[in-house]
């Protein structure tokens, strides 16, 4: 599969926290990943999400990176500190 990119923007809201763990999910499985894999992705990406809503300075949004490139699913998430959730896709040969 080509690789991708996806640049989402969502407000610092508890309430939104949920659509970046479902849609790193989704990437995740659109990149390669079993289901499993692509839950696991979406829970690690959850707790990054609540990481920043916990952080002092909060800003008005968080903005993620969600890319696909070669062996790899990443988020980048910014909300005042970038951080970074990574995890391998499986390749078939």
């Amino acid at each position: 599969m080509n690789g991708f990119e996806l640049n989402v923007s969502i407000p610092a809201d508890g309430r939104f926290a949920a659509t970046l763990a479902v849609l790193a999910e989704h990437a995740a499985y659109h990149a390669g990943c079993d289901k499993q894999l692509s839950a696991e992705f979406g829970a690690a990406v959850d707790a990054a999400v609540h990481d920043c809503l916990a952080a002092p300075a909060k800003d008005v949004s968080i903005a993620v990176v969600f890319r696909h490139a070669g062996a790899e699913i990443e988020a980048l998430l910014t909300c005042g500190e970038r951080i970074r959730v990574a995890r391998p896709v499986p390749i078939d040969v």
